[in-house]
């Protein structure tokens, strides 16, 4: 079976802690006898949108790049495999069985343990996306 792993790196990123969680993750998928493509964050195009600037007046600012749109088809792939919560917004109405690798969670990183309605939002957003997916995976120190 196939699953399409669209990862958070740029194809030319070879090591740190975030290449050695993919490439655990992906041996993982292997040894479970999955075909995994993989999708690297850096060839989708971007796309203008004026979305990106309306969710930040919402969500704050500082989260605006997690709104960014690209362009991104994948077709005839069963299992997609988002590894970043800035991928819900590059597919079309996918249709395929979601999992969503919430190893951060977003609104911790933008807005650490400040209390105010943009964090109280856009922790609602994240959790909304994270129920969105089929299946959510952890994978976390």
């Amino acid at each position: 079976m196939k699953l399409a792993y669209i990862s958070s790196l740029d194809e030319n990123v070879t090591s740190g802690g975030a290449h050695l969680r993919i490439t655990a993750i992906k041996r993982i998928y292997q040894l479970l006898g999955l075909d995994c493509d993989e999708y690297y964050n850096d060839w989708p195009k971007n796309t203008f949108s004026l979305l990106p600037y309306l969710q930040s007046l919402y969500y704050g600012k500082q989260t605006r790049i997690l709104f960014k749109r690209k362009n991104l088809v994948i077709k005839d792939t069963p299992i997609i495999h988002l590894d970043n919560i800035r991928q819900f917004y590059w597919l079309d109405d996918p249709k395929s069985f979601l999992i969503y690798n919430a190893h951060n969670l977003e609104f911790e990183n933008f807005y650490g343990r400040e209390e105010s309605s943009f964090k109280r939002r856009f922790e609602e957003y994240e959790l909304d996306r994270i129920a969105q997916s089929d299946l959510t995976m952890v994978c976390s120190e």
